[in-house]
């Protein structure tokens, strides 16, 4: 009983095809290649279709504990404060970025730049 090889061990990696017990080649299936882009727009979409909030929660907790901690070092926040501060920060940056595109579509270009955002006016709502 020296059978070193098994019956799983029926393919070549290096030549890209697998060959069946009776010794038959069969060609690799290759993975289908997008377009540049595609892929971003089915992202885009997907996204601009939820109402979720795009930054993860632990990471804009640790954000805000962080700014806070320079200022001073024994405040705690509760979950709902968390949450507000997480949902307002994302709107203004979302207003931040839909005004910078405005003034890239404006020039006449699609990239947006760094002068679009500088540009951008500053969303000022009285509350």
């Amino acid at each position: 009983m020296s059978n070193t090889h098994s019956s799983s061990d029926n393919t070549d990696v290096a030549a890209g095809t697998a060959t069946a017990p009776t010794g038959a080649t069969t060609p690799a299936v290759r993975k289908y290649k997008f377009k540049s882009g595609t892929k971003t727009i089915r992202q885009i979409r997907k996204l601009q279709k939820g109402t979720g909030l795009l930054v993860q929660r632990a990471p804009m907790k640790r954000l805000v504990h962080e700014i806070t901690r320079m200022f001073n070092d024994s405040t705690n926040y509760t979950k709902g404060a968390i949450s507000a501060l997480h949902e307002a920060s994302e709107g203004f940056l979302i207003e931040r970025f839909q005004n910078g595109i405005n003034n890239t579509v404006r020039c006449g270009r699609t990239t947006l730049l760094v002068q679009d955002m500088q540009n951008a006016p500053p969303a000022m709502r009285c509350m």
